[in-house]
């Protein structure tokens, strides 16, 4: 309470201080006692009085004054010297997560793994990274949706009188593949940006969900859903890219083409995966036989996003915490399929019993990228039709993980509706899905000892 009455004590004494330092300077003379103006030189020794004095106080206040900020090689710091550093930083940064990427492939090729997997029901799994000799692997994870969140205010005729359609403002997409670029309700503004060409559903309906301009009216339910599959920015162009050389592009994109804004729904796979009829488990035995410890960690991949953003400080990844909330084998133990570090093999497992992911109640089971501290992860609920009405109305959806992470933290950080919703899809330019995560498979057949995945 007394740092009020000390701020206006020292302003009075500062205002002391410039007043008898003013009642100082030497005011030229009159002409003599005469009304004639002080001469030139009267002047400009009042002035050089004046100054000196101004000087002294200066050095004096000095110390509590602000520094002008300064770029490390001593250089004054302003608005275009600092986004050029920025730019040169984040190109350095790209250049080492390309390097980091290229020593992830040849120790891929050193220990005979795959660099990528395609399960029984044709989802894929790419290479991320190694840790401590055990692969990452990258995969799709569930969708995340405009009444819902408010988003409708914010467009044209909204309550909030902002009239934004995202029509200037591109929104950068990393998947696992590419959408349908051709999709009616692209209108041509989704464009793939690192030449991938594995088309995938699961992209097309990411690419809906960002950018699609709501262009047919969808029955469904035998109920009209007038712009059904409008996305959130739905007039923006949609940057698409694949997850190879993610953190590299996205370095890349920040800093030669001013991106502000991404979206990634995937992550690192953890835990249980339903494949067809059969169960595959991602953990690491050397760690844990009974739960995968990527649950909840701060990885490499964590930390690259969290540089990236802290490098471009305008920059700003949305993630998914991922989908394995009580995600597993309905009854244990269960025979499954585990997936040896450095192969390709699914060796078949009896009688071994593992925790569901997240446990009883879905504690811990935010997936690597989800855990970064720099980026937006957002998790799923149920969807609100009629908007956002209170607290009681917001139903956290069956499959989207809680926190805390392994640092303690809180995550996810927001949610959004990831249920159910309307979106484009790759069967043609007219054709579109309602998806939300994932329908657990049948207990499989305990009757096969290996699995080549493709």
């Amino acid at each position: 309470m007394k740092k009020p009455l000390l701020l206006l004590t020292f302003a009075a004494a500062l205002a002391v201080v410039f007043q008898t330092q003013a009642q100082n300077v030497p005011m030229p003379e009159d002409g003599a006692g005469t009304n004639d103006p002080p001469t030139p030189a009267e002047i400009e020794a009042a002035w050089q009085t004046h100054l000196a004095i101004l000087a002294t106080n200066r050095t004096r206040f000095a110390p509590w004054l602000a520094k002008p900020m300064t770029l490390p090689n001593g250089q004054p710091a302003n608005q275009a010297s600092v986004d050029a550093l920025t730019r040169t930083n984040l190109l350095l940064l790209a250049e080492a997560f390309s390097i980091s990427r290229q020593e992830t492939l040849q120790a891929a090729t050193n220990s005979g793994t795959p660099t990528e997997l395609i399960f029984p029901n044709g989802e894929r799994a790419i290479l991320s990274s190694f840790v401590d000799g055990h692969p990452v692997w990258n995969m799709d994870d569930s969708l995340t949706q405009a009444v819902s969140i408010a988003t409708a205010a914010v467009w044209p005729g909204g309550a909030a009188g902002f009239n934004l359609t995202g029509s200037n403002t591109p929104v950068g997409m990393w998947e696992t593949g590419t959408p349908r670029l051709t999709h009616n309700e692209f209108q041509g503004r989704v464009v793939q940006r690192d030449g991938a060409s594995e088309m995938s559903s699961h992209a097309t309906a990411v690419a809906s969900v960002l950018g699609a301009g709501g262009v047919y009216n969808l029955v469904i339910g035998g109920v009209t859903n007038v712009q059904a599959a409008k996305g959130m920015s739905y007039a923006a162009p949609v940057w698409a890219n694949d997850t190879i050389d993610d953190m590299a592009e996205m370095a890349e994109e920040a800093a030669t083409n001013g991106l502000r804004i991404s979206n990634h729904s995937y992550s690192a796979r953890c835990g249980w995966l339903a494949s067809g009829t059969n169960w595959f488990w991602f953990g690491d035995t050397n760690v844990s036989q009974t739960v995968d410890w990527k649950f909840g960690a701060y990885t490499p991949e964590a930390y690259s996003i969290d540089t990236n953003v802290f490098i471009s400080r305008t920059y700003l990844p949305v993630w998914t915490p991922g989908n394995s909330r009580n995600e597993g084998p309905p009854a244990q133990p269960t025979n499954h399929f585990y997936v040896l570090p450095g192969t390709n093999v699914g060796y078949w497992i009896t009688g071994v019993t593992r925790s569901i992911d997240g446990d009883a109640g879905g504690y811990d089971a935010i997936h690597p990228q989800g855990n970064a501290k720099n980026t937006l992860t957002v998790g799923a609920v149920n969807n609100l039709p009629g908007g956002y009405i209170g607290a009681t109305n917001v139903i956290m959806s069956s499959f989207s993980p809680f926190g805390p992470t392994d640092d303690g933290r809180i995550k996810p950080d927001v949610v959004a509706p990831g249920v159910n919703i309307p979106m484009a899809t790759t069967n043609s330019n007219t054709a579109f899905q309602s998806a939300s995560a994932r329908v657990l498979p049948p207990r499989p057949s305990p009757d096969r000892s290996t699995c080549l995945i493709s």
